[in-house]
């Protein structure tokens, strides 16, 4: 049981982190700077991403890296006892 709730959540994760890279990747500049203009408290939460945007999305891989292969490795371990021995 605590194989598949750690497989679950790294799944999560992955999820998360693809998810923040394609919104990030996605973002639409224009639209920021307009925000950072109207003072909107969303722009002072992205903006400092934008600056450095290599250092966020080496992140958002490194995590998403991680989690893959704690999905792939953990999900190998635990479906291997359901195969025929035969098969491996």
């Amino acid at each position: 049981m605590g194989y598949l709730i750690i497989i679950i959540f790294s799944l999560l994760m992955s999820f998360f982190f693809s998810g923040t890279e394609t919104a990030f990747v996605s973002l639409n500049k224009v639209r920021v700077e307009l925000w950072r203009r109207q003072n909107e408290r969303i722009a002072a939460i992205i903006l400092p991403f934008l600056e450095k945007p290599e250092k966020f999305l080496y992140s958002t891989l490194i995590g998403n890296n991680i989690f893959n292969v704690a999905f792939a490795t953990l999900a190998t371990i635990y479906f291997n006892k359901f195969i025929d021995p035969e098969w491996t």
